[in-house]
């Protein structure tokens, strides 16, 4: 696989201490069999400075949500995972009862939910469903 030997041959990687996504990927190289050779080269920043850690020159790979890369000046996105190991996050959106707010919250979930909407969030780095 391209993207394991791509991982291995990177001098130095970076993905969250924590999350979600940490939990995954540290199943995932562990069942590539690459989790041992990834260990002494891994940095896993305590917050969210991973895309800047790569555009500052800290770190050669990082690891996180594309919106996060495509926000960073200087951190550059060379593409998602391959999809047979792809993961992805996803997003719902729902209304309390109780909320003082219920039909703008409706209008919201309308408008960010809108085929019109779907240009934007591609050119974020998301997938709309």
């Amino acid at each position: 696989m391209r993207s394991q030997r791509t991982l291995l041959d990177a001098k130095s990687i970076t993905y969250l201490k924590e999350g979600a996504s940490t939990i995954y990927l540290d199943r995932l190289f562990t069942r590539l069999g690459i989790a041992e050779a990834l260990r002494a080269k891994t940095v896993k920043p305590d917050t969210e400075t991973v895309s800047e850690r790569v555009a500052q020159g800290e770190v050669e790979l990082g690891i996180i949500v594309i919106p996060n890369i495509l926000s960073v000046p200087g951190a550059e996105l060379v593409g998602p995972l391959p999809s047979e190991v792809q993961s992805y996050i996803v997003f719902t959106a729902a209304v309390s009862a109780q909320s003082p707010n219920r039909q703008a919250a409706r209008d919201l979930i309308k408008l960010i939910t809108s085929p019109a909407v779907v240009p934007l969030l591609k050119a974020k780095g998301m997938e709309p469903g």
